[in-house]
């Protein structure tokens, strides 16, 4: 069912398009933009397809780098989700040709899907390249791509009527109306200038079509991130995840979150969890919260069971103290670690095992990781199965023991 609402501005993140002829420092004022778009203290990431050449600016740029050799549309979920991984701020695609016509780019993805005169293989490489172009544009990030242009020689004459000949720039190397997608779409010249030749930016002189900047810098990526970033600021890939991570999420929680990340389109996105596998995002949250809802359960099992209310004590009229009153009942500051851990000891059966949970109460004292009445009580269940079971007294030792002596 369809319904319109009512339009808010959304916040986003810069898309912007460089392109220029062979010579024109494309990636240097790239580097510059992007410092301008993150500040000083924003993570930059290039995505170097020309055999480890953006590295030579290492010196000059402070930036993480990322060689990549097959160029095919199908690797730019990958590359995407190592960018969201490693908390890139602005993302460098250098260059983006190689995408279209570079090593396993989509002409030669085409080639290998063409069977014969009527089919072509554009049918069958459209979807890879709709999946990278959605990969690219909803990275949680700024991004900025660099493009080859396509040159010809053009034939003139010089002040004193020589025949000279220089190049001249046709069109950029990739698919027709790719720059319909960028927020900024931008010629590098070779003498570093930059011209604007599409734009969505509306209202500012220095995005206009036709707009030259001399020497573009931080200051100009800085202005282009500004108006970018006007708008309701609503999550991000990367707030997602940061959610699925969060310590105390329920799986309610992340249901919640599954349901609105697919509701926005992102549910498909390709992520990475900790362990390296790749993955829609919404199978990362739904398969997180399933796992949390399972744990949720677990400890409500093993949760002790509430204590039935005591009837109210009998006026006192002996003036004298009720046996075992003053000494205060246990009562756990975290019920869900003393379910688990009185557990575990009531069915070790093994002196190793002993050790192991020694160790584990060891590590909770040393990081604080439990309360000291939690762990007095936590050692003396342990020291009890020990001497249930048989084994040497004092081995394992017990801290809780000189603890408990002193207390």
């Amino acid at each position: 069912m369809f319904e319109f609402e009512p339009a808010v501005r959304v916040a986003e993140h810069a898309r912007i398009c460089l392109d220029g002829l062979p010579g024109a420092p494309t990636l240097p004022v790239a580097l510059r933009l992007a410092r301008g778009l993150v500040g000083a203290d924003g993570v930059i990431g290039v995505v170097d397809t020309q055999r480890g050449a953006a590295a030579r600016l290492a010196d000059e740029h402070d930036f993480l780098h990322l060689r990549v050799d097959s160029c095919s549309p199908k690797e730019m979920p990958k590359i995407t989700a190592a960018a969201t991984a490693a908390r890139v701020d602005v993302l460098i695609v250098d260059t983006f040709t190689s995408f279209w016509s570079g090593k396993d780019g989509m002409l030669m993805l085409v080639d290998q899907h063409r069977k014969s005169a009527t089919q072509s293989g554009w049918s069958e490489a459209r979807p890879h390249e709709q999946a990278m172009m959605e990969a690219l544009l909803d990275y949680p990030g700024h991004v900025i791509t660099t493009l080859r242009v396509k040159s010809d020689m053009a034939i003139g004459a010089d002040h004193a009527g020589r025949p000279v000949g220089w190049k001249v720039a046709l069109k950029p190397d990739h698919r027709d109306g790719l720059e319909y997608e960028f927020h900024l779409a931008a010629t590098i010249g070779l003498d570093g200038s930059l011209t604007v030749t599409s734009t969505c930016v509306e209202g500012v002189a220095d995005f206009e079509i036709g707009a030259i900047e001399q020497q573009p810098g931080e200051e100009y990526g800085q202005a282009l991130a500004e108006w970018v970033g006007q708008g309701e600021q609503l999550p991000t890939l990367r707030d997602y995840l940061d959610r699925a991570a969060a310590p105390g999420v329920t799986s309610a929680e992340l249901l919640a979150a599954a349901e609105e990340a697919e509701a926005r389109g992102m549910g498909g996105l390709t992520v990475r969890d900790k362990r390296g596998q790749l993955g829609p995002l919404f199978g990362l949250l739904t398969a997180r919260a399933k796992w949390l809802a399972g744990k949720e359960q677990r400890t409500a099992q093993q949760a002790p069971p509430a204590a039935p209310s005591a009837p109210p004590a009998a006026p006192d009229t002996t003036g004298l103290t009720p046996p075992g009153e003053g000494i205060p009942e246990f009562v756990p500051d975290d019920r869900a670690l003393i379910a688990e851990m009185t557990l575990r000891i009531a069915h070790v059966q093994e002196f190793d095992l002993v050790e192991g949970i020694q160790r584990d109460l060891d590590d909770l004292r040393a990081s604080n990781g439990a309360s000291q009445s939690d762990l007095s009580h936590l050692w003396r269940l342990l020291e009890k199965r020990r001497v249930k079971l048989g084994f040497p007294h004092g081995q394992p030792s017990t801290p809780a023991q000189s603890e408990g002596a002193a207390t």
